[in-house]
Formats: C-alpha cells, sequence, structure tokens
C-alpha cells in the first residue's frame, strides 16, 4: 500500500496523463473526486456540457432536448476553439466537420435570457478562464 505522499504523486501523474489531450469526458467518477484531482493544478477545470438540443422561449429561455456531459481536466490555459470541435466530434456531433457551430457558456449567477456569452475565439476562452 502507498502512503499518501506517495499516492498523491501518482494522483498526479495521472492528471497529467489524461490532460495531456486537453479533456476527459467524464464517465464514472463523482465530483469530489474530481475536485481531488485538481489539488495543485490551478489552471484545471471542470465543464457541464449541453449539447445537442435547442433554445426554447423568450423571456424565459430554457434549453430542451438536448444532452449533457461533464469534461474535466481541461487547462484554461491551452483549451481553444479547436478542442471544442475536438470535443464535439468524440461527443458524436459529426456536423462540425461541414457546419460552423457557435458556442456559448452560462455566465455565473446570470440566466439563459441574459447570461449567454460567446466562445467564438480563443480569447473568449480565456475570458472564461477569468470569469470563472
Amino acid at each position: 500500500m502507498q502512503n499518501p505522499t506517495q499516492s498523491y504523486k501518482t494522483l498526479q501523474l495521472h492528471v497529467r496523463t489524461m490532460a495531456e489531450d486537453g479533456y476527459y469526458i467524464r464517465e464514472s467518477i463523482s465530483q469530489a473526486e474530481v475536485d481531488s484531482l485538481y489539488v495543485g493544478f490551478p489552471n484545471l477545470f471542470s465543464i457541464k456540457l449541453h449539447h445537442g438540443g435547442s433554445f426554447h422561449g423568450f423571456p424565459g429561455r430554457s434549453y430542451v432536448r438536448g444532452k449533457i456531459d461533464y469534461v474535466d481536466l481541461i487547462d484554461i490555459d491551452k483549451f481553444s476553439v479547436h478542442d471544442m470541435n475536438d470535443l464535439m466530434l468524440k461527443l458524436g456531433h459529426r456536423e462540425v466537420l461541414h457546419v460552423p457551430i457557435f458556442y456559448s457558456f452560462l455566465v455565473p449567477e446570470k440566466d439563459l435570457d441574459i447570461g449567454l456569452s460567446s466562445l467564438d475565439i480563443d480569447l473568449d476562452f480565456v475570458r472564461l478562464g477569468e470569469i470563472g
């Protein structure tokens, strides 16, 4: 059995290896486990990704008929529009190969009517890191 220091070093190595792709689509890990992975890695974060649906109604906008995936180990200093397109391909959205896809994020403590901010260029991802 490893001592806590060895376990932590092993965990850090695991995080670095997983993050080399730029992200990890969560399969079966709890939020508490994810939070423990981020200790010592201030540039890493997770997103709750809504995709495959559409916005409906205004005012009182909602996102309907979509899926939700959690994506972990994103390094805000490296993540870009290209990575987002790659992520969407891995989630089965082949249309990113043929048509432009528009990404946005919800500003914390805002609603869908006024809180959506675009993620069109790499600088927008930097702004996301500053807000989050």
